[in-house]
């Protein structure tokens, strides 16, 4: 029986929880949104969390214990940045980036919102853009724009999922599209209505009538932004909203979106399609290409 096979006599949410549990969550989680992606698939089952935060109040060091895992998560992505900096703006620089964006994240720990911890699978995205935004305050001390951030984070998405079997990647796909999938982000989407975390997306879910899209979600609050807006980095979200492209190819949901509150609009509006080729419209302008230095 080859991966994604569906076994017999087994219900779908059967299958689709036991291929989901097979991984690691953390590697899991890591394969699916592969860095610093906005595109949140996956919202998971975010009820129980947010019973355990109205009842203990909020985790004032959920992610300052958790900074040598963290910090462990960063060196992974380390690799890949290097190789991309190091191609763009030769190895002194790279060194030098390396080094300042690792002291920028052990900052930033304390800074991440907190918005249910383990229980909500959207808690990986801040972790991911914190990330991000490490990188691109040392990119920024050397005299790098937001812009060639977004191209080295751009590049780094493509390494990333570019190093996963094929067979993974669409298996992940497979996963997001299924109707155990859906249930998922509605489950998630009727969750953040109710705004128990100030740092936290808001969406909705949206039915396809299955001939434009399948389904699709309407984000009218977006956690990163929010994230960024409080940190002074604002022009470094529509650049992360450029992850969503190459992941979407990888795993073969056919995103087409017209429209980020990241780039001044009232929501982010995902439209996914199975077999579809990923739409290019709605992108930000090409990036341009950082100068090869060394």
């Amino acid at each position: 029986m080859k991966i994604g096979d569906p076994e017999p006599d087994q219900p779908e949410e059967t299958r689709m929880e036991r291929a989901r549990t097979a991984l690691p969550r953390r590697e899991f989680l890591r394969d699916s949104a592969v860095a610093v992606g906005a595109v949140l698939l996956c919202s998971g089952p975010l009820a129980s969390c947010r019973r355990a935060e109205r009842r203990g109040g909020f985790q004032d060091d959920y992610y300052t214990s958790r900074r040598k895992e963290l910090m462990e998560g960063f060196d992974e992505l380390r690799e890949h940045a290097r190789q991309v900096v190091t191609a763009s703006y030769g190895a002194e620089l790279s060194d030098a980036i390396d080094a300042d964006a690792r002291r920028e994240l052990e900052s930033l720990i304390p800074e991440i919102p907190y918005i249910g911890g383990d229980g909500n699978q959207l808690t990986d995205e801040l972790v991911q853009a914190a990330m991000a935004l490490a990188l691109h305050r040392a990119m920024k001390r050397h005299g790098r724009s937001a812009e060639e951030t977004g191209e080295v984070l751009y590049r780094i998405v493509e390494a990333m999922v570019g190093s996963h079997p094929k067979l993974l990647t669409r298996a992940i796909g497979f996963y997001q599209m299924s109707g155990f999938g859906q249930r998922q982000v509605r489950r998630g989407a009727l969750e953040s209505q109710q705004r128990s975390y100030p740092g936290d997306w808001v969406y909705r879910f949206v039915e396809g009538e299955g001939e434009a899209f399948d389904w699709g979600i309407d984000f009218t609050e977006c956690g990163i932004v929010k994230f960024f807006r409080a940190q002074g980095a604002e022009e470094l979200a529509p650049y992360l909203c450029l992850a969503d492209y190459p992941m979407s190819e990888a795993f073969g949901t056919g995103l087409f979106r017209s429209t980020t509150i990241a780039e001044g609009g009232e929501r982010c509006d995902f439209r996914f399609k199975r077999g579809r080729e990923t739409s290019r419209e709605g992108r930000p302008q090409a990036r341009s290409t950082p100068e090869v230095k060394g």
